[in-house]
């Protein structure tokens, strides 16, 4: 058995290895990497950049749409049939706000060109590669949490916001960091147990969102972010130790990945559907780690 070790960075630029073989001979390759005369081809493993599998890669555009389009067709809410006059269950995409093309449409003061694919793409790979979200398991986990928590990728504010008593700490950002005090700068955050979730980011990320909220809900990148922040340093347990949630996602443990992005039960039936989803869109059966 040959076992061939890659850097991460490397397994990301890697497409495939080559394999030569010659019969009885104890020729290798020289510190130039030509082939000694004869040697034949016998086999390729395409790995990393050119590989099916999502692990230590980044997305393309072309996947992420894909990835965005068939989650949509198949959330689903209820409605009178005005055939039937009865309940009935029509895919979100029906409704103008919800299209395919639709991102992040409730978001007015997010410029224009953050509300693409191209857009989503590099936001999204930036954080997956930042905060070590790198396996199939960990995206599909972290993809399906920020699905649900940006109303299918409709809204980085959260929804009815000015009513909520932790106003203006409200849900911001692909993981919707939350204050629960009003007036006081999300120096409390139930699902950091105190570790403070906008006063937080801002001492990570040196930007000011405790004077300038908006800064992560105008901007997908921030938005992005913020969210991998939480995921990988946000969570504070007790005794004051941080947990990393890729680490959760590891053991796919979903309900529990679920509790500590939410600090409860909310949608937890969607963010279930959506986490089977993904694992059938991205042929989570195929993936190379899921093998082992």
């Amino acid at each position: 058995m040959v076992e061939i070790v890659f850097s991460k960075n490397l397994m990301q630029s890697v497409k495939y290895i080559d394999f030569y073989y010659k019969d009885n001979s104890d020729a290798w390759l020289d510190l130039k990497g030509n082939l000694p005369d004869s040697w034949e081809h016998c086999g390729r493993v395409t790995i990393g950049a050119s590989s099916t599998c999502y692990c230590n890669r980044d997305f393309k555009e072309a996947e992420v749409k894909k990835i965005v389009k068939e989650l949509k067709e198949n959330t689903f809410y209820t409605a009178k049939d005005p055939e039937t006059k009865k309940n009935k269950e029509f895919p979100i995409t029906n409704l103008p706000y919800h299209g395919i093309d639709k991102l992040f449409h409730f978001e007015n003061n997010m410029p224009k060109d953050h509300k693409s694919y191209t857009a989503l793409t590099k936001a999204l790979n930036d954080t997956l590669r930042k905060f070590e979200i790198n396996s199939c398991l960990r995206k599909i986990h972290f993809i399906a949490q920020i699905y649900w928590e940006t109303g299918y990728f409709s809204a980085t504010t959260e929804k009815n916001a000015e009513n909520q008593p932790y106003y203006p700490y409200v849900g911001r950002g692909f993981m919707q960091l939350t204050g629960t005090k009003k007036g006081e700068p999300g120096l409390e955050d139930s699902r950091t147990h105190n570790a403070t979730a906008y006063l937080g980011y801002k001492k990570y990320s040196g930007l000011d969102v405790i004077k300038n909220l908006n800064l992560i809900s105008n901007s997908i990148y921030y938005s992005a972010d913020s969210g991998g922040w939480f995921w990988k340093y946000g969570k504070v347990l007790e005794d004051g130790s941080i947990l990393d949630i890729n680490t959760i996602a590891d053991m796919d443990n979903l309900n529990r990945v679920s509790v500590l992005v939410n600090g409860g039960i909310n949608g937890r039936d969607e963010r279930i559907k959506a986490y089977n989803l993904l694992k059938k869109i991205m042929s989570y059966e195929k993936c190379f780690q899921n093998k082992k």
